[in-house]
């Protein structure tokens, strides 16, 4: 946890334990996302190469169909119109337009700003459809006694959440140019909603240890509907970053093409994360010891629900890294085209997933879903690496999934390392490789516990040859299924192309 985040959060609880935050109410529900239309297919088709892959086919999966913003299918009484694509920053000029900042500072006040009427208990802004463009840094306070500052928040281009607020997109763009370097939005202990939009152009690296291009969360909640992050550019998090104690749910989004100059290209998690029928993906992070190119996961839970992670970058866990958290990929989710750069055949690459912790609480849960076609092309753990807390924990259960076209130096499809064991049944576990592993020993499986507690792989299905000579000592393959489970039956998803480091 950086100290950042700790100082922040520690802020915000003094204010919120002082009573100093008031009239926070729960937010209108969004309207309803219309439905999207299907996404392409491709087949199962991995290279196994050095370098990341270069397919462009997109993954197939029952739905995870994630279309661009829509127009919101009606304004909803009392809501706040903004009238204006400008930009305008506090103190605002009163000119009789309605800024989405000045619209932000309505509804927060429960004053009229300017052009914003409020409507007591309103807490609703619409967009009329188009491109909102920021030139300048909101440095404002947030309306509280006794505030002073953003709280430690980078510089935002809007005033800091601390109550419920509702932003219906309509299809809009909220972008970021020219010289000036800030965030988006950040949420103090509020409750954010964002629909139908798309965000980008997010830039706080002229902060030291800044968080969250599109979107930082202190100790508040936000949710995402049918939202774009892309192309955004901060430390930790460069599309999103959620602090310890926040909540942050992806509806129907994605997050894709932002940079981390740290750790978590797309998101940087240190709270609860739920990303459910959404995309996360080519998206880099760029330090040299973690990374998580599409999540980084600090003591957090994510969860992965009906939805796809792929085409990330980073040094270590190419999809997701996660740091004595909980991970649990459900639902048709799909790891695929992720991929650990670090050199080393030693751990920890983790192309799909590396996950590792010291206290019990470092849990990987995958259930019917698909870890495919990931690298570790210059180190170990291809698919996915788990360190356990200790020699008798269970780190990793998968049921029910597929385990395929994975490849590392070592350890090509799983890697349990030095400490913490699990379990894999009712699985396809194949064509997993160990490039530099003479016949592939441990090219499945690898079992490296340190006091070689067997790692239990029965009741799968190991392709026609069979498990022999692609697992480690210490993992039980028998009995073995003969004949593949239901999840192999269908098309197995194909890798995103993987971008290159930025």
């Amino acid at each position: 946890m950086h100290k950042k985040i700790v100082g922040l959060s520690v802020i915000i609880l003094l204010f919120v334990s002082c009573g100093l935050v008031n009239n926070v109410a729960k937010g209108n529900p969004a309207a309803p996302i219309p439905p999207a239309p299907s996404a392409a297919a491709g087949t199962f088709s991995v290279s196994n190469a050095t370098e990341p892959p270069a397919s462009t086919s997109a993954p197939r999966t029952k739905s995870t169909q994630v279309a661009a913003p829509t127009p919101t299918s009606s304004m909803p009484s009392g809501a706040v119109v903004v009238n204006t694509f400008d930009q305008e920053i506090y103190p605002f000029k009163q000119n009789g337009n309605c800024s989405l900042g000045e619209a932000i500072w309505a509804v927060q006040t429960q004053k009229d700003q300017d052009g914003c009427v409020a409507t007591a208990g309103n807490s609703t802004i619409y967009l009329p459809t188009g491109t909102y463009t920021l030139t300048d840094p909101d440095t404002s306070s947030p309306p509280l006694q006794g505030a002073e500052g953003r709280f430690g928040f980078d510089p935002g281009g809007f005033p800091v959440i601390y109550t419920a607020v509702t932003i219906l997109g309509n299809g809009s763009t909220i972008q970021r140019t020219g010289p000036n370097k800030f965030g988006i939005f950040q949420v103090m202990v509020g409750n954010l909603t964002l629909s139908d939009l798309t965000i980008s152009g997010g830039d706080t690296t002229n902060v030291d240890l800044s968080e969250g291009g599109a979107l930082e969360i202190g100790l508040g909640q936000a949710t995402l509907n049918h939202v774009a992050i892309t192309n955004n550019i901060s430390y930790d998090g460069g599309g999103l970053a959620a602090d310890m104690n926040s909540t942050l749910t992806l509806n129907d989004s994605v997050v894709q093409g932002n940079t981390a100059t740290d750790d978590g290209g797309g998101i940087y998690n240190g709270g609860a994360l739920m990303v459910k029928n959404s995309v996360v993906s080519s998206n880099v992070a760029q330090d040299q010891s973690f990374g998580g190119g599409g999540i980084y996961n600090d003591s957090g839970t994510v969860t992965l629900d009906h939805s796809q992670l792929v085409s990330n970058l980073a040094f270590e866990g190419g999809g997701i890294y996660s740091d004595s958290g909980t991970v649990n990929v459900v639902d048709q989710s799909v790891v695929s085209g992720n991929v650990a750069t670090e050199v080393s055949d030693t751990p920890h690459g983790g192309g799909g997933i590396n996950s590792l912790g010291s206290n019990g609480d470092a849990l990987v849960t995958i259930k019917d879903s698909f870890i495919v076609g990931n690298q570790a092309p210059k180190s170990v753990a291809g698919g996915i690496y788990v360190q356990g807390p200790d020699s008798n924990s269970t780190a990793l259960t998968i049921t029910d999934s597929v385990i395929a076209d994975n490849s590392a130096l070592a350890s090509g499809g799983i890697l349990i390392d030095m400490a913490g064991t699990g379990s894999i049944t009712g699985s396809c576990i194949v064509e997993n490789k160990a490039t530099k592993v003479s016949g592939n020993a441990g090219g499945d499986i690898d079992n490296g516990n340190m006091d070689q507690v067997p790692f239990a792989a029965t009741n799968n299905w190991w392709g026609a040859s069979g498990a022999t000579g692609s697992v480690s000592d210490a993992v039980t393959t028998s009995p073995a299924l003969t004949s593949p489970p239901a999840i192999c039956a269908g098309a197995i998803p194909t890798p995103y192309p993987t971008p290159t480091s930025k």
